[in-house]
């Protein structure tokens, strides 16, 4: 985002916990993604037997997050999304391949985007969360000051696509 701002980058892919730090006149914007996040688990995970997960089961699961906050401020997060059952611990990692690797050795549990494929990684298993988790939605950002035409229809194909 640093580099977006600075207007080192014309196009960004970024989920919306990013939007408040730039001003709404910098870019052009379009909705990419709004659904529900699934839950990242090993097979090894007791959860992994059930072909859903309701919130209520994740009560003493470790959480694998990429949030860079407090362990408190991750559970206030996670409470004020109805996850009212408490976490055993919260573990803080600075990549998805660290947060992927450590639920594939069964060290924890993540919150990912529905998208998020696992196939690479044969000891992980995507699960539904019930009820639905919707933390954030992801954007496509344009530079409003753009010129580059490659970027223009990259970001056209974008609208067209959300629109379908």
């Amino acid at each position: 985002m640093k580099h977006f701002i600075r207007g080192n980058l014309d196009i960004i892919l970024t989920s919306d916990q990013f939007l408040s730090s730039i001003s709404e006149n910098a870019y052009k914007k379009q909705q990419l993604w709004q659904d529900s996040w699934s839950l990242i688990l090993s097979q090894d995970n007791p959860l992994a037997t059930y072909p859903f997960i309701d919130r209520k089961q994740l009560r003493d699961q470790t959480i694998i997050t990429m949030y860079n906050g407090s362990s408190k401020m991750i559970r206030n997060i996670y409470r004020n999304q109805d996850f009212t059952e408490p976490f055993r611990t919260v573990i803080q990692v600075n990549s998805f391949a660290a947060k992927i690797a450590l639920v594939d050795v069964n060290m924890g549990i993540g919150f990912v985007p529905s998208f998020i494929k696992v196939e690479p990684y044969k000891n992980v298993l995507i699960k539904k969360i019930v009820s639905a988790y919707n933390p954030r939605k992801f954007y496509v950002l344009c530079n409003s000051y753009n010129y580059d035409q490659a970027v223009a229809d990259f970001f056209r194909l974008c609208q067209e696509y959300w629109q379908k």
